[in-house]
């Protein structure tokens, strides 16, 4: 027998056509759509039966928690405190409770104080994940990204649940000095009893200023360069 599986949200309803097996029995997969959630309402009728049943036969919730952004990245300093917010809003009319947040695998260098998290959200309310992120260290490999998560659960029948992952990047630049001249070639031709000038850019690389800097030439006296 042919029928059909309406599933109903707010003002929102998407009907799925299904077919019986010969003891009357169907399966439905239902996949809700990106950022969809709420309290859905299930109703099946005949497929000439344009509207509703009056009750629906059976009911779920989903609960949605979104955040802004999903993944972040920060640049510091060894020793720099840098804030970090992500901005939290709950994606259905129902409300949020028993929010929380656990930071997983941060690298021992780094660490992580004044978490404010907000312990619930109403209906389409939004709101503020916070927390100050410190390099105690330079990083152990130089150079590359150290990452870490951001694990935020949600209430759901008395079960904190995992609702959503971040996942956060942080670059740690060591307090020194770090010149680089990056245009500088590995060669210059130079003709006989003419000045040839060089012009190249010196780049600080390093997280502390670069005092008393001086350029040293290696080269045969007998040559004549000067500079």
């Amino acid at each position: 027998m042919d029928l059909t599986v309406r599933v109903r949200q707010g003002s929102t309803r998407r009907v799925f056509p299904v077919t019986t097996n010969a003891v009357g029995a169907f399966t439905l997969v239902f996949e809700p759509q990106i950022g969809e959630a709420g309290l859905f309402e299930v109703y099946c009728d005949h497929p000439a039966v344009a509207e509703n049943p009056l009750m629906p036969e059976a009911s779920f919730t989903l609960h949605g928690l979104s955040a802004t952004p999903t993944t972040f990245s920060k640049v510091l300093v060894t020793g720099e405190v840098v804030p970090v917010s992500i901005g939290l809003g709950n994606q259905s009319a129902l409300p949020l409770a028993g929010i929380s947040a656990v930071l997983s695998a941060l690298p021992a260098h780094l660490s992580v104080s004044n978490l404010v998290v907000p312990s619930s959200l109403a209906g389409g309310a939004a709101d503020v994940l916070s927390f100050d992120l410190t390099a105690l260290a330079d990083s152990p490999v130089p150079g590359t990204p150290d990452s870490f998560s951001v694990d935020l659960s949600i209430d759901i029948g008395g079960t904190s649940t995992l609702a959503r992952t971040l996942m956060g990047s942080v670059w740690v630049t060591p307090f020194s000095a770090e010149l680089a001249a990056p245009d500088l070639p590995d060669s210059v031709d130079l003709a006989t009893d003419k000045a040839t000038g060089l012009t190249f850019h010196l780049v600080n690389q390093g997280g502390a200023p670069a005092t008393g800097v001086s350029i040293a030439i290696d080269a045969p006296a007998d040559h004549g360069f000067s500079y």
